[in-house]
């Protein structure tokens, strides 16, 4: 497995929308990163960062914020907390919080108007 074309792939699902194919490559992608990448490789985080979206697209919200917050970790040690790296996962972070307080706010507005 090459990492750059696999995690390309990843990414082109995610934005296909494509939530179980992503997931099932995300998946191999974070084994074979962690097998054969250092703890905090830029690589594994981005990994990581990118799996995290691909269960935000499934709504697998507690594994997607695991996954956001090890990325943020490793960009916080590789990069230093004040990187354009480490935005881009808090910007992650902020959308899933986002999109499953719509999803609560959605079920609480259906009960109330039931």
């Amino acid at each position: 497995m090459v990492w750059k074309e696999s995690n390309q792939e990843l990414v082109d699902l995610i934005r296909s929308r494509k939530a179980e194919e992503a997931l099932d490559v995300g998946q191999r992608l974070v084994d074979f990163v962690d097998r054969k990448f250092p703890k905090d490789a830029p690589e594994k985080a981005t990994t990581y960062n990118n799996v995290g979206m691909a269960l935000l697209l499934n709504s697998d919200f507690s594994l997607a914020e695991e996954c956001f917050r090890e990325a943020l970790a490793m960009r916080i040690r590789i990069f230093g907390e004040e990187h354009r790296e480490v935005a881009v996962v808090y910007m992650n972070l902020a959308q899933m919080y986002k999109v499953r307080a719509q999803q609560i706010l959605s079920k609480f507005h259906e009960k109330t108007t039931a």
